[in-house]
């Protein structure tokens, strides 16, 4: 049996704001048996898919984070609030 390289990727664009993409890329490789062909090149796939989506999610976590931040301090400035209103 011969062996063979499988090399699988996956990607995806996001528009965050208006001309401003952000792109998430994968790449994985295996080598492997002629007869497990089909079976890596999946688990490669899902494998890639999975990557690109949980760094989407944590991207997606912070840009939310970064953005409440950035309002707070907004809402602070605009109300003359101080940290010891909330107290």
């Amino acid at each position: 049996m011969a062996n063979i390289e499988i090399s699988r990727s996956f990607s995806r664009k996001l528009q965050v704001k208006q001309y401003e993409p952000a792109e998430f890329f994968c790449s994985a490789k295996q080598e492997c048996d002629e007869k497990d062909v089909v079976d890596v090149s999946a688990k490669l796939d899902k494998i890639c898919q999975d990557e690109v989506g949980k760094t989407i999610s944590k991207f997606i976590k912070s840009m939310d984070a970064e953005l409440n931040s950035r309002s707070i301090a907004k809402e602070k400035k605009e109300n003359n609030f101080d940290a010891n209103d909330f107290l």
